[in-house]
């Protein structure tokens, strides 16, 4: 029975689409990322019906394509940066939107020295046969399994990658790194004019995810990260996390930025620079998730006041971990979490309750009319 391509299309659209993965935050920050294996399987099937639906059906299940170390890099036949490497060389190349590279914490030691071989000789050359990519995650090594200077190495590969190879259609990059100073390669002094400036690449992002992940204190070299940040003026989502508690205050985003998504964790930052940044994207923002931040100055009033403000917010989550001493008054009270359905009396633990059942109650008005205007 003969179909018309669109009708194919709309098939392949419906098998790829999961709907449990919707919300406010994954529709609007990454664009690219296929979340659900099954709808990987399903869609490799689809490309044996015939050659409307491979043709269809590759476009999309090439457009994400996952290339970290895993728990068998070392003895499967063909590895994961191998079968990168095939899928640059074939007629495929110019589907691939979204590469993630880096590694799993199930690894061996074996299995991450071999992939950070094959990742220093491989990756550049790849990357440039994706002359449609939009999306780059990067996640760096486990902080145990590599000695210092193979670890530098590695990281090294994944930022160089950033200033020597032309990525001009790049507008998402999520980044995993050890250490606030590991982004500091990014602004090396007396570099060669064969190097693309960085300024270039991160000026034409839209999404931008910088997350440290080592139990140190980072906040000695948090300005190379944050720089990051600021020389990123295009952003529309920006998501930031570290584990101990980062810094943000001296964050000065770039005034022509207007986020619709904001995605804090594990953070630290007074309510005067949050409040600023909420203003500043007073028209824009529909969605804030403050996940275990903590108010170095200020208070979570002034910042739910600011949030309660925001005209076309759809989605918030709060959640509430230890709290300055300075800001609140308490030390170590246990995680609260918050959520447009789900506030509850956090009083106690130096949320106020009428600026929340506020904020909530106008999301849901906001929510009513929107779906009331969508029909």
């Amino acid at each position: 029975m003969y179909l018309p391509q669109e009708i194919i299309d709309l098939i392949i659209f419906y098998v790829e689409m999961d709907t449990s993965q919707y919300s406010s935050r994954t529709s609007t920050a990454r664009e690219f990322r296929i979340t659900n294996q099954k709808n990987r399987k399903n869609l490799a099937q689809l490309r044996l019906v015939n050659k409307s639906f491979c043709h269809s059906a590759s476009t999309r299940l090439f457009r994400h394509i996952i290339a970290i170390a895993h728990s068998s890099y070392d003895t499967t036949q063909l590895p994961s940066l191998g079968r990168l490497v095939n899928l640059s060389k074939s007629p495929y190349a110019p589907y691939v939107r979204q590469v993630d590279i880096g590694y799993n914490s199930s690894c061996s030691i074996r299995e991450v020295s071999l992939y950070t071989e094959d990742l220093a000789a491989l990756l550049s050359s790849c990357l440039l046969q994706f002359y449609n990519l939009k999306a780059l995650d990067f996640r760096g090594p486990p902080l145990a399994l590599l000695p210092h200077d193979k670890m530098k190495a590695s990281i090294d590969t994944i930022l160089m990658s950033l200033c020597y190879v032309p990525l001009p259609n790049l507008t998402e990059l999520e980044v995993h790194l050890p250490m606030t100073n590991d982004f500091a390669p990014l602004f090396a002094k007396n570099t060669s004019r064969l190097r693309i400036p960085i300024e270039q690449t991160l000026s034409r992002l839209q999404y931008l995810g910088l997350h440290v992940y080592a139990q140190t204190n980072q906040q000695s070299c948090a300005a190379h990260m944050l720089r990051v940040v600021e020389l990123s003026t295009n952003l529309t989502s920006l998501s930031l996390s570290s584990t101990n508690y980062l810094s943000i205050d001296r964050l000065e985003l770039s005034s022509m930025v207007h986020l619709r998504l904001l995605s804090l964790h594990k953070v630290k930052v007074s309510s005067r620079k949050l409040v600023n940044i909420i203003e500043q994207c007073n028209e824009s923002m529909h969605y804030i998730e403050l996940r275990q931040v903590k108010i170095e100055s200020g208070t979570w009033r002034e910042i739910l006041s600011a949030i309660d403000s925001l005209p076309y917010l759809y989605d918030f989550d709060i959640s509430v971990g230890e709290t300055s001493i300075r800001s609140e008054r308490f030390h170590s009270a246990p995680s609260l979490f918050f959520t447009a359905e789900t506030v509850q009396d956090a009083r106690p633990f130096g949320l106020d309750h009428f600026a929340l059942h506020n904020l909530k109650t106008r999301l849901k008005i906001k929510r009513a009319v929107a779906r009331h205007v969508n029909r």
